[in-house]
């Protein structure tokens, strides 16, 4: 399929197949995109407002000067994607949530992603350096690998979450909640020795 339009409104997209398809400045308003294959694609100053991606396959997609409003990724993956190329300079307090997605490899650094959702996922050897991950719900989440430095977890729920790599010292963490047996690993920084007597 070609995207031959500038502006799509309610459409459904399904099974599309568009590996390395390139889109320039195209708008989409409350689009679902499921079961769609758009790997390697090049999404250049798109905008994307109350759009859902469920079970797609974004792996590598480019997303320099996009803006993303509300829109949620389903079950997709969306590994090895640079999201700070994107366009964060909208005033809207809610750009992008994940659920049982797969946003291993990709970089998160320096963004404010205030009460982001990341929830149920995969994020093997992700980067929030930096970033502003204040109230965010990162639930039942894989971290394996992750860096977490300076960045900001106040009120950030990671209760269930695992294999996360958290330092007390460089990470704000006030508020935040984890979950047992796996908060001990935010002991390890300490070097001390925990026994279970």
């Amino acid at each position: 399929m070609t995207f031959d339009q500038d502006e799509y409104h309610d459409q459904h997209f399904e099974r599309l197949q568009c590996p390395s398809e390139e889109l320039v400045e195209k708008v989409f308003y409350d689009c679902i995109f499921e079961h769609c294959t758009l790997t390697e694609a090049q999404l250049i100053d798109c905008r994307f407002f109350d759009c859902v991606f469920k079970n797609c396959d974004l792996s590598l997609i480019k997303v320099g000067g996009s803006t993303f409003v509300s829109t949620r990724f389903d079950g997709t993956k969306v590994i090895g994607v640079n999201w700070i190329d994107a366009n964060w300079r909208s005033i809207a307090p809610r750009k992008i949530d994940f659920y049982k997605s797969d946003l291993s490899y990709s970089l998160f650094g320096q963004l404010k992603l205030k009460g982001i959702h990341i929830e149920g996922c995969k994020a093997h050897d992700a980067d929030f350096t930096e970033t502003d991950l204040t109230d965010a719900h990162c639930r039942d989440t894989d971290f394996d690998q992750t860096n977490f430095h300076q960045t900001n977890l106040t009120n950030a729920d990671f209760v269930g979450a695992s294999n996360y790599n958290i330092s007390l010292s460089n990470n704000i963490v006030k508020g935040a909640k984890f979950s047992l047996p796996e908060a001990l690993k935010l002991l390890t920084h300490f070097e001390i020795e925990i026994v279970d007597e």
